[in-house]
């Protein structure tokens, strides 16, 4: 034994002497209670483990003096460490665990409940543990002591940050210093670590995560939700039976962010037999179970409205479909929520949105954020990844430091399909307040490799907000024959697919292609106005060479087949002698403005800012085509 270890315990020895007169406390008891928990550990530098409590009981009894504080101070995390933590919800339990543990010690209640108390439950986040110890300033103390000593005994970069993190949300939250902790035992913690003053987002951060963890009551505040009347009358036969209905997700969160909802979701406490016991009461009602196993139920109205209506429930199992669900309440109902803005209910009787995760914040904030633990969401369901980036996009906003961590940590889309990640990933690009922005996060992320896999992706720098164009830009490294090849299984229809490849081949536009991409844009049915774009956006063709071939393709067909058939040409002759006289009208530059004669050459000048024709007002309407993205977006694009 080293002479400091031995002048150690003479202190310690010479310490029991001093308090044991208290009849409550024995430490001699403690310390052997200790010793025999601790019995054959040792702690990451070598050192016996039973040096650790007994380094805290000093700090503690330096620092405040109190027998009891040593005693528990020597046991706070005996259960932890040495017994399988079981469920010690008294005293009588804790003594008992205790006891057939390591024998039968005189402790006394008030050691027994301080042990209780700093017994850290491993699934509960070491913040909100201390700020729950933050009630007892008792069990602060000792606890402060235990992270005093940690922080002093060559800590590792990852128990550093967590005691730091801990720390400021406990300043944040109750003062400096909090409550009972003495003024020169929290100047010690704050040179250790040294904790200087927080910014704005930590404090932030930090009160939002006191509000989650420890508020009984949900935020709510009141808004005016517009819903449909026949949802309405729903809700008044729901609550007419003592059931609560609430509006759920898209709804709230657009209403707060000041836009009108498209769909309506529902939830309510009662089980879905008892909902459609309830609603089937009303014969112009259609009730439907789409899910009953989990909980949902389809109602039908005469304004032929559909209607999910859902029962609070926690998903039992991993992954995206669980293996059961238990019917809870709707404070467990939202842990199981991708983003707290997606998480936030509307409690229709009292007019109110209703909280528990922070969502109302985040949305006045700009911030995207997982529920709870983020890598515990996306292991749920891998395409949350995508959802929390188009979320990001759509509020032009970021996703919160954590939520991005747990992307960049795991960014794997395991088990999604290639449907579901083309359809979220076109669901970003229309939904984006920039799309450029979108698909910088995209890349950040790393994640172009799992959207497109085998292809080249590179990022324009385009600030088109037209997605074609976009896509075409982004695989413009690639020859457009693998491009299809590779969007065709990642399930993009032949529509989105035909127009992205024609794009790629109208970039490198000569006499030679151009009456093959003229039949081409009159088979895909090819808005002028994408083509103009595009070239404009990634530079090639020029702007003159893109409106050239615009007329030359919209032109009719330079051969007439009915004058053909009366030369007495058949069959595929007709169409050989249109595609020669096509390839002639490029070829002998006619005068005819619509042929495409003098569009490669370099000295012509053109301003397509001048040609009305083409840009009405100086603006391009730019109409999304049918199919593309499921959907169909116009734009309006000023050019400067």
């Amino acid at each position: 034994m080293s002479i400091r270890r031995r002048k150690f315990d003479l202190h310690l020895r010479r310490l029991i002497r001093e308090i044991c007169g208290s009849p409550d406390v024995d430490i001699n008891d403690a310390l052997a209670t200790a010793q025999l928990a601790h019995l054959g550990q040792r702690r990451r530098s070598g050192e016996e483990y039973i040096e650790h409590p007994k380094q805290v009981a000093q700090i503690v009894y330096s620092y405040y003096q109190d027998p009891v504080l040593c005693a528990a101070a020597l046991l706070h995390d005996t259960l932890e460490d040495a017994v399988a933590q079981g469920n010690a919800d008294t005293d009588e339990e804790m003594a008992s665990l205790i006891s057939g543990s390591f024998g039968d010690p005189e402790l006394g209640d008030d050691v027994l409940r301080l042990v209780r108390s700093l017994t850290h439950i491993k699934n509960v986040p070491y913040t909100d543990y201390l700020l729950d110890l933050a009630l007892d300033p008792q069990a602060l103390k000792v606890k402060l002591a235990d992270v005093l000593h940690n922080l002093s005994s060559s800590p590792s970069e990852k128990q550093i940050v967590k005691y730091t993190s801990a720390l400021e949300a406990l300043r944040d939250a109750y003062g400096e210093p909090p409550a009972g902790i003495s003024k020169s035992h929290w100047n010690a913690l704050k040179k250790v670590v040294g904790m200087s003053d927080l910014s704005e987002v930590l404090v932030q951060e930090f009160r939002r995560t006191l509000r989650e963890s420890r508020a009984e009551d949900p935020v709510r505040k009141a808004i005016d939700l517009q819903y449909p009347d026949d949802l309405r009358k729903i809700h008044q036969t729901m609550s007419a039976a003592g059931q609560s209905l609430y509006l759920v997700g898209g709804a709230v969160r657009d209403s707060l962010m000041g836009q009108t909802p498209k769909d309506y979701d529902v939830a309510t406490n009662a089980p879905p037999d008892k909902v459609m016991e309830i609603l089937s009461k009303d014969p112009e009602l259609q009730i439907k179970p789409v899910g009953e196993a989990f909980g949902v139920v389809l109602v039908k109205t005469p304004a032929g409205n559909e209607y999910e209506v859902a029962t609070f429930r926690k998903d039992i199992g991993s992954g995206r479909r669980p293996d059961s669900v238990e019917f809870t309440d709707i404070k467990t109902d939202v842990q199981r929520r991708d983003l707290t803005i997606n998480a936030l209910f509307y409690d229709m009787d009292a007019g109110e949105v209703v909280d528990y995760v922070g969502g109302i914040e985040d949305i006045e904030n700009g911030i995207v954020r997982a529920v709870g633990d983020p890598t515990e969401r996306f292991a749920e369901d891998k395409l949350r990844i995508l959802r929390a980036v188009r979320f990001a996009a759509r509020m032009g906003s970021d996703l919160d430091p954590d939520t991005k961590d747990a992307i960049k940590t795991d960014n794997e889309l395991t088990g999604v399909t290639p449907e579901r990640i083309r359809d979220e990933f076109l669901k970003g690009m229309n939904s984006a307040q920039s799309i450029p922005t979108f698909l910088q996060m995209v890349e950040d992320l790393d994640l172009f490799p799992q959207i497109f896999p085998g292809l080249s992706v590179s990022l324009s720098g385009s600030d088109s907000e037209f997605p074609p164009v976009q896509l075409a830009l982004l695989l413009d490294d690639n020859e457009s024959d693998v491009v299809k090849r590779v969007l065709k299984p990642m399930r993009y229809t032949n529509g989105e697919i035909d127009l992205i490849g024609f794009l790629l081949r109208f970039k490198d536009v000569t006499k030679d292609v151009a009456p093959m991409l003229k039949k081409e844009f009159t088979r895909i049915k090819t808005k002028p106005s994408v083509l103009t774009d595009y070239a404009l956006a990634g530079g090639a063709p020029p702007a003159n060479v893109a409106d050239a071939f615009i007329k030359f393709a919209e032109a009719p067909p330079a051969a007439n087949p009915k004058d053909l058939m009366s030369q007495g040409l058949k069959g595929p002759d007709i169409g050989t002698a249109m595609q020669k006289a096509e390839e002639e009208g490029v070829k002998y530059n006619p005068p005819s403005p619509s042929r495409i004669t003098d569009f490669m050459a370099p000295d012509q000048s053109y301003d397509p800012l001048s040609h009305p024709d083409t840009y009405e007002n100086q603006r391009i309407d730019m109409d999304l085509p049918e199919g593309f993205g499921g959907k169909k977006r116009k734009y309006h694009k000023k050019r400067k």
